[in-house]
């Protein structure tokens, strides 16, 4: 019997990632705080409290624990794309509309294409 193989449809690869963020959205009363689970040029997916919709757009600010010190990206804007219940909590996972560059998040791109 042939073993059925299983293809990722992202165009980037994801990467653990430890750190936590803060997101501003529609929908949201106030700023929702998260952990980061993982993260690519492409998207994040981030552990809350709160859910998000799919289509939800937000900003995203993101601290993290690069090679030498704490980093934060600012602002980066993204769709919420999927919200999975998880007991307590949810894990949301969201696109950035703008790819991570070297240009506009150049702590995160150096982290993800080390």
């Amino acid at each position: 019997m042939e073993e059925a193989k299983v293809t990722d449809r992202r165009s980037h690869p994801r990467r653990a990632m430890t750190g936590w963020v803060e997101i501003w959205g529609q929908g949201a009363d106030d700023t929702l705080s998260g952990y980061v689970s993982n993260v690519s040029l492409g998207g994040i997916a981030v552990y809350t409290k709160e859910i998000l919709s799919p289509g939800t757009t937000v900003l995203i600010t993101i601290h993290f624990f690069g090679k030498q010190r704490l980093e934060s990206v600012r602002a980066i804007r993204g769709e919420v794309v999927s919200s999975l219940k998880l007991d307590k909590n949810f894990q949301l996972g969201i696109r950035f509309l703008e790819p991570i560059s070297k240009e506009n998040g150049s702590a995160l791109f150096t982290y993800l294409t080390e």
